[in-house]
């Protein structure tokens, strides 16, 4: 279920995309966050290669979380943060 994380200029609801639950006993709990633009899917290669591979990780429950869409640069993404810039529209790399 979403959770709500109240912040100085908005709430901001986290969504659970994926989670895998722990094989035994739960000792240790892994957030995933993924890049700019992608989604929760971006894991799940990386989660079934590690739930498959190894004893080691039997008691960790793995959680992928989506980020908000919101408008940013332009166009509407996935993203965990606004980008701001103070270039006034210049193309250039930040320093």
């Amino acid at each position: 279920p979403p959770a709500s994380v109240d912040g100085a200029a908005e709430a901001l609801t986290l969504e659970v995309g994926l989670t895998v639950e722990p094989q035994g006993t739960h000792v240790a709990t892994v957030i995933l966050l993924h890049g700019l633009g992608a989604d929760e899917q971006y894991w799940v290669q990386f989660l079934a290669m590690l739930t498959h591979s190894s004893r080691a990780f039997e008691g960790i429950r793995w959680l992928s979380l989506r980020a908000p869409v919101r408008k940013l640069l332009g166009e509407f993404s996935n993203a965990w943060f606004e980008y701001l810039t103070d270039r006034s529209g210049e193309d250039r790399e930040d320093d």
